[in-house]
């Protein structure tokens, strides 16, 4: 049994601990973002990230991520949790075993952003999936998702009322809380 990486944070996150996957290899097919995926720059400058995130992605195919990420869930003390810091929901059994998951595990709230069109009407009020649209794809969102734009690249799309990110997660935490309806505009990183 492969054991999964739990990452301590990062610079943009701060001390928030999260689960990542391959980037593009775990990722919707064909999706814009694979040519500025942020996430590539650690899978090919770090061996050891790479290491991780593919044993990560080999513990999900293999079963054993479930078990895992539950006792390790109990163990963290930190109260905010982000699912996929590089990666996607593969499928919409593994985005219900998150969902079983974050229900487990009440004291704690869960943020992943996906482009995925899968069905999240279960998820519970502490896991806040977050649509990532990005300049040009105009795949609209699945219904009662809020929605992260970047900024940018030309994005015209992005509601005035917005969120601006500010770039420390562990400072803000605002993603976590974003309703239906509501937006978050990310710079370009």
């Amino acid at each position: 049994m492969n054991r999964i990486s739990i990452s301590d944070g990062n610079i943009k996150t701060g001390r928030i601990p999260g689960f990542s996957l391959p980037p593009i290899l775990s990722c919707r097919t064909g999706v814009p973002c694979a040519k500025l995926c942020y996430a590539l720059k650690a899978w090919t400058q770090y061996p050891a990230v790479r290491a991780a995130w593919m044993r990560n992605l080999q513990g999900v195919l293999e079963g054993s991520f479930f078990e895992q990420m539950d006792a390790a869930l109990g163990r963290i003390r930190k109260d905010l949790f982000r699912i996929h810091v590089s990666g996607d929901f593969e499928s919409q059994s593994y985005l219900n075993e998150w969902v079983r998951l974050a229900s487990r595990h009440p004291d704690k709230r869960f943020l992943a952003f996906t482009k995925q069109s899968f069905n999240f009407a279960d998820c519970p009020d502490n896991l806040r999936i977050v649509w990532s649209a990005w300049p040009g794809w105009n795949v609209e969102p699945p219904e009662g998702l809020p929605v992260a734009y970047v900024d940018g690249l030309g994005e015209d799309r992005i509601p005035g009322d917005a969120w601006r990110c500010s770039g420390r997660c562990d400072d803000c935490g605002a993603c976590w809380e974003l309703d239906p309806g509501e937006a978050v505009a990310f710079p370009l990183h």
